[in-house]
């Protein structure tokens, strides 16, 4: 009987599954390593924190498992069977009456399982990891933090300049240089401040600004208006890019 496990059959499910999931480990975990490395570039510009990072490319597992595992099976098989061959295992093996059939029982029987949960996982695991992957990922794309103005450049955001000498432990910004382009009727200006703190409350982000001054140029009547203050606040949601809904990929569908 196909389903019947004697002693001998134990044995090399044993070694099997051994080799399997030794293999497994070490294949997937290359390979999930080198597929997770395309997103530090995301990371790193988001300021996410590693547990972040963690549950963004553990959504990745379950995609790179049903196409790795059938592999490592075949790899396993082949190191049993040769070690079977090389040890005279399979001479008495034969010797005694087992077929091939047989002697490749536990391997088939293996891959019927290894076949059927690929299929399950394909069905409803996978699109399932692939549409919490993809919310993640837009996710972080789209949060406000403080990440949005660099130190030590030039950061353009939706018709503005936004320069930042220095970053603190703290948060708190130090040289601040804002130029604002005209549109939508208003006239250019510019901001500088000694210092300033970004400001996260209900997914607004705004930035507080002390001692500075503020130069504003009119083209049509060529004045330079001019003027000094102890704080301000500049609001920077209306020059981030707006939260648009994520369409779904087809293979984010299931049953």
């Amino acid at each position: 009987m196909f389903l019947r496990i004697n002693t001998i059959d134990r044995y090399i499910f044993k070694m099997l599954i051994a080799y399997i999931v030794s293999i497994s480990i070490l294949v997937i975990g290359m390979v999930w390593l080198s597929q997770s490395l395309r997103f530090l570039e995301l990371i790193i510009n988001n300021s996410i924190g590693l547990k972040s990072y963690v549950f963004l490319v553990i959504f990745l597992l379950p995609d790179l498992i049903s196409i790795l595992l059938p592999i490592c099976l075949l790899i396993a098989g082949i190191q049993v069977y040769q070690k079977l061959i090389a040890d005279n295992e399979m001479l008495v093996l034969r010797s005694t009456g087992y077929s091939n059939f047989q002697i490749a029982k536990p391997f088939l029987s293996i891959g019927v399982v290894l076949t059927v949960l690929t299929l399950l996982s394909n069905i409803f695991l996978i699109p399932e990891s692939f549409k919490k992957f993809r919310s993640f990922e837009h996710q972080i794309k789209n949060e406000l933090s403080s990440s949005v103005i660099q130190p030590g450049t030039f950061n353009a955001i939706k018709g503005a300049t936004v320069y930042v000498q220095e970053r603190s432990l703290k948060g708190q910004l130090k040289g601040v240089f804002i130029h604002q382009s005209a549109e939508n009727g208003k006239l250019p200006f510019v901001i500088t401040a000694e210092t300033g703190q970004l400001i996260k409350e209900n997914n607004m982000l705004n930035l507080l600004l002390f001692k500075g001054h503020r130069q504003e140029w009119n083209k049509a009547t060529e004045k330079l208006s001019f003027f000094y203050f102890e704080n301000c606040v500049y609001d920077l949601n209306v020059l981030l890019p707006q939260d648009q809904p994520r369409p779904k990929k087809p293979y984010e569908r299931s049953l």
